[in-house]
């Protein structure tokens, strides 16, 4: 369900609740006003049924910017794309002039949200720090947080993994004055992204299990879903994969519950973790769907999956294009405002804290303290100069990076091959001596037709490993199965004869999709895809069980 349609079947109960908080009788724009602002972060789309009330009321200017600010802060929190900066830039523009520190704070966060949004991270970057200096002027511990922690995010998504370590820091440090459980929550799982990024995978893993108990404990469904969906992605990383596949079901429970859109993580992070157990269409079926997600840095990781994936499968033509499209997403992010430029901002920021400092202590010394301002311009120069060395070496180091990044590309594509090799040189599973599924299946002295039948009669997923099982009884219950369908089909794996056996035995699409973990269209369209690789004329109808019928 798209954030529209998650908008829409809200509106009913978003127009009761705004009539029940308007059934005491006439209200003033004041006290309208007073209400959209309490339901906002709770309630966004009361709020924005709310504003449409008072809308045609309006009487002054300063009415019309402060139902601009809500409606803007509503559309957010109802998690709605940003497509425009017209109204903010106006909104910024007047509190400018005539706002406290808190409207100036809220303005500017929401200029940085705006344009973060529209991709033009160097706006959002100067929006964002300059609400953070307004912001400090005042008691809002949870506008602090938000500001800084959405900083934390631009400078990871931008590979400024230090900047991001140090804001996401100030954000839990934040939370944890403010004894906010929810912001602690979110805090931790920044900081276990933080360490993903550098494959601290035990300490990524330490830190979202700890905001998962937060967020569990009071019920913050939105960030058990953050913590789960990002654990799920550092247990697949860690080659902690049975650990991960535990965690699926739970997911998708608080992905309905959150009613927070995913933006296409959700898909994105069960696709990697089925690429990585091999069931290819389970793998292919979600990371499709993160293709079509909004986010960009989505987008990116998805074709990125979606390139090794089609290497993997020797599906060459598949893996040029998903390439191509992982770094025209590249290209695009790094236009959107290069790591160096950020970085420039940033320097620019903290230069401006320490000449505010300055400035004041020129009022306080007179004459003395000219002289001391005359020293520190004087160090002021050198540190310039000191800066631009920095700066090319900034863009060196980025140079490096970029070309570091290729050459590990190349190498796992040496390791994707290496890989291929290996499942070339695999022995027959009849000589599967070591596999535990194997050892278990012999210890229970269970003949193949029974282990096929109790399989048919109770199906469950079956893990990788235990397809070695399933090979082996299909061997002795199908005896020309395998061979006859290799000499006439030389580009069918055993996994893709797995599945024609099972089909054979008269396993339903709805069977399938349990033992494979996927869907009943899932399965068709394997179905589909093996039709290709065949090479022996194919029967209509039911092509496939007909096909079976004369082995």
């Amino acid at each position: 369900m798209g954030w529209m349609t998650q908008l829409k079947s809200r509106g009913i109960l978003s127009l009761l609740m705004a009539l029940m908080l308007m059934a005491c009788g006439p209200k003033s724009n004041e006290e309208l006003f007073q209400q959209a602002e309490a339901v906002v972060n709770d309630h966004p789309d009361s709020t924005l049924t709310l504003l449409k009330i008072i809308r045609p009321h309006i009487r002054s200017e300063a009415e019309w910017y402060r139902g601009a600010l809500l409606w803007t802060q509503a559309l957010d929190k109802a998690f709605v794309p940003h497509t425009s900066d017209s109204l903010i830039n106006r909104v910024v523009a007047y509190y400018d002039t005539h706002g406290d520190d808190h409207q100036k704070a809220l303005a500017y966060y929401y200029k940085g949200r705006v344009n973060h949004d529209l991709g033009k991270l160097k706006v959002a970057t100067d929006a964002y720090l300059a609400a953070y200096d307004y912001v400090k002027k005042i008691n809002d511990p949870d506008l602090a947080f938000r500001i800084i922690t959405q900083v934390g995010t631009l400078y990871a998504h931008q590979g400024l993994e230090l900047q991001a370590s140090d804001a996401y820091q100030k954000g839990f440090d934040i939370a944890t004055m403010a004894k906010d459980s929810s912001n602690m929550a979110f805090s931790y799982a920044y900081l276990g992204r933080i360490e993903g990024v550098k494959k601290n995978w035990e300490q990524a893993a330490i830190f979202y299990r700890t905001g998962l108990r937060i967020a569990e404990q009071i019920k913050d469904y939105h960030a058990v879903e953050l913590c789960l969906q990002e654990l799920i992605g550092v247990y697949t990383s860690g080659d902690k994969v049975d650990e991960a596949l535990s965690m699926v079901d739970s997911l998708k429970f608080y992905n309905r519950m959150s009613g927070v859109p995913s933006n296409g993580s959700v898909n994105l992070v069960l696709g990697d973790l089925y690429r990585s157990l091999n069931q290819v269409d389970s793998a292919y079926f979600y990371l499709y769907q993160a293709i079509e997600a909004e986010s960009i840095y989505t987008r990116r990781s998805a074709y990125h999956a979606l390139y090794y994936l089609s290497e993997r499968l020797g599906e060459l033509k598949d893996a040029i294009y998903f390439n191509e499209r992982y770094k025209a997403c590249q290209k695009e992010i790094e236009e959107m405002g290069p790591s160096p430029e950020i970085q420039a901002i940033k320097d620019s920021y903290d230069w401006k804290e320490r000449e505010t400092v300055w400035s004041n202590a020129l009022g306080w010394a007179g004459c003395a303290g000219i002289v001391l301002v005359l020293i520190l311009l004087a160090l002021l120069g050198l540190y310039v100069k000191e800066r631009e060395k920095g700066k090319a070496l900034g863009q060196s180091l980025e140079v490096e990076r970029m070309k570091r990044e290729e050459v590990e590309m190349e190498k796992r594509k040496m390791e994707a091959e290496k890989e291929k090799e290996k499942e070339k040189q695999k022995p027959d599973p009849d000589s599967l001596e070591e596999n535990p599924f194997m050892r278990d299946y012999w210890a229970k002295k269970t003949s193949p037709r029974a282990f096929l039948n109790e399989l048919y009669e109770h199906p469950r997923y079956v893990r990788e490993g235990e397809l070695v099982v399933v090979a082996y009884v299909l061997r002795k219950v199908r005896p020309a199965l395998f061979g006859k369908m290799r000499k006439e089909n030389p580009a069918l794996t055993d996994d893709d004869i797995v599945f024609c056996g099972l089909v054979g035995e008269g396993f339903t699409e709805k069977k399938l999709a349990t033992i494979y973990a996927i869907s009943p269209e899932g399965v068709s369209k394997r179905k589909q895809r093996l039709k290709e690789r065949f090479s022996a004329p194919l029967p209509r109808g039911n092509w496939l069980i007909n096909y079976l019928k004369n082995l």
